[in-house]
């Protein structure tokens, strides 16, 4: 008896119901706006209005609170945070990627124990904020800490994060040995994935460790060096948590995050001129973002014409 054949028949090409991918789409969509459009859009119709906890009494002061810092003592403080926020990226970006590409290139080799390094390396990254500043203080404690017992026989003393001149640095310091292992993990990702071919054929021309860096590698690397370039300089520019951990602000740490932390849990003024200093923040990092974006686009098309 011959199986009777089935009038339906499968399409080589699924078909797809476009209602589906809406709807798939849709759900993202309104999860960047209710967590990201609708409060940015909320914080700037507040800076235009004196509001402070209760819209009965609400009134709108156009661009009276953008104008008090530009005219007023906050404007030069917020001037000066946003000059030490420059300064703290200036100080961060550049050795965090620099250290986080030499110890990536140096797991890479595949050398006895580099799976155990690749993780310890990696480990201050999912610590936790809190965790990593508790032990740099005790560390960087100016009287039982193990630095200033490495100083004190050479006369060295120092206050680290109590003092004028140091308190950045440490900042500094603590927030590179915390974040460099996540960009030392893109890169090695990077360094996997260029193919051997390169280095044996520069080997054959008699090219040399540092040109194989140069001329090979770094080119292949500059998609993850855009990306880890870009992650550190967004995170830089809206530091707070370090700060807030360490030295609260003293000694010339203010940068524009903890400036805006600052004035809306400590100082008696209204929501609206904290939502003012905060889209000026948000100009800030914009620009500062725009412009990076501008440069490495710029190169990029420069290279593909030649």
């Amino acid at each position: 008896m011959s199986m009777r054949r089935s009038k339906w028949r499968f399409k080589t090409t699924p078909y797809v119901n476009p209602w589906c991918a809406f709807i798939s789409s849709m759900f993202a969509v309104l999860v960047v706006a209710m967590f990201g459009l609708f409060p940015a859009i909320l914080n700037l119709v507040i800076s235009l209005t004196n509001y402070n906890g209760l819209w009965s009494n609400t009134q709108f002061v156009g661009l009276s609170n953008y104008i008090l810092f530009l005219t007023s003592a906050g404007g030069k403080d917020m001037l000066n945070a946003f000059w030490v926020t420059i300064k703290y990226a200036l100080m961060i970006v550049i050795p965090n990627n620099v250290i986080a590409l030499l110890v990536a290139m140096l797991v890479n080799k595949g050398l006895f124990g580099s799976k155990f390094f690749r993780a310890l390396f990696f480990m201050p990254s999912i610590l936790g904020v809190v965790v990593v500043t508790s032990a740099w203080k005790l560390i960087f404690d100016p009287y039982r800490g193990p630095i200033a017992a490495l100083l004190e026989p050479l006369g060295i003393t120092s206050s680290f994060l109590g003092g004028d001149s140091t308190a950045l640095l440490c900042v500094v310091i603590i927030a590179l040995w915390a974040s460099f292992g996540y960009s030392m993990v893109l890169y090695y990702a990077g360094l996997q994935s260029i193919d051997r071919t390169y280095y044996e054929a520069g080997e054959m021309d008699g090219v040399g460790p540092f040109q194989k860096l140069i001329y090979i590698t770094l080119p292949l690397l500059k998609p993850y060096l855009v990306i880890c370039y870009w992650i550190g300089i967004s995170g830089a520019l809206g530091v707070s948590d370090y700060i807030i951990l360490t030295t609260m602000g003293g000694h010339g740490t203010t940068t524009i995050g903890f400036y805006i932390y600052n004035i809306v849990i400590s100082n008696p003024i209204n929501q609206g001129q904290s939502a003012a200093v905060s889209n000026y923040n948000f100009i800030f990092v914009t620009a500062i973002m725009l412009l990076y974006n501008y440069l490495t686009g710029r190169k990029e098309k420069k290279e593909e014409a030649q």
